[in-house]
């Protein structure tokens, strides 16, 4: 599959750079309590929570990868692994303002559904995404509890893991192949957080 043109409407990409500790994504937003700011110099965009802010009529503002998000690297896996996910609002509070929900996608391979380009309003809006939240609530919390036990198992280990790596580190491994492709993108961040730790004492698995 190729990458999409200047813009586009659906899904999610994101990519890093180690050497500055910085992850990029882009995904097309509604920015429903949630606004940027836009570094024109460096094609780079902040999203950032906003109470007050709603959407533009229920329209679908497209991404591009040439004017990405861009935030510390890893700071998606941890905004997912301590997101509230117990409602729609405290859900989107703490993690979906700033990933939409085209991320999820891939979280169950039986559940499909579109999100419109505009919704003509935000009521539409909140009933069609809390819905998609409703249906994949049991998913998300699956995924999120399998990542935090993850996590949890590498932080109890005595082997050679836990005497290389600092201890405020997080490393982990693959556990369930049945979270599919989700579980694997946000996996993705342990990893590399443990890379970039194993070549600073220039050691290797």
């Amino acid at each position: 599959m190729g990458l999409p043109e200047v813009t586009f409407f659906d899904d999610f990409y994101f990519w890093f750079n180690t050497e500055t500790k910085k992850e990029y994504y882009a995904t097309p937003l509604y920015f429903y309590k949630a606004d940027f700011h836009l570094d024109t110099e460096n094609r780079l965009r902040d999203v950032y929570y906003k109470e007050t802010e709603l959407t533009d009529r229920g329209l679908k503002h497209p991404a591009s990868l040439y004017f990405p998000f861009h935030e510390k690297l890893g700071l998606l896996l941890l905004r997912f692994l301590n997101a509230d996910l117990s409602n729609y609002e405290i859900a989107n509070k703490t993690f979906f303002y700033a990933y939409g929900f085209e991320i999820l996608r891939d979280l169950d391979e039986s559940y499909k559904f579109e999100l419109k380009q505009n919704y003509g309003n935000d009521k539409e809006y909140l009933k069609a995404t809390t819905k998609i939240f409703e249906d994949l609530h049991e998913n998300l919390i699956d995924t999120q509890e399998e990542l935090k036990r993850a996590v949890t198992y590498i932080y109890n280990l005595d082997n050679i893991f836990l005497r290389i790596l600092p201890k405020d580190w997080i490393s982990c491994k693959l556990v369930s192949s049945s979270i599919i492709y989700f579980m694997i993108k946000l996996i993705i961040y342990i990893l590399l957080f443990m890379i970039m730790k194993l070549d600073k004492f220039n050691l290797s698995l």
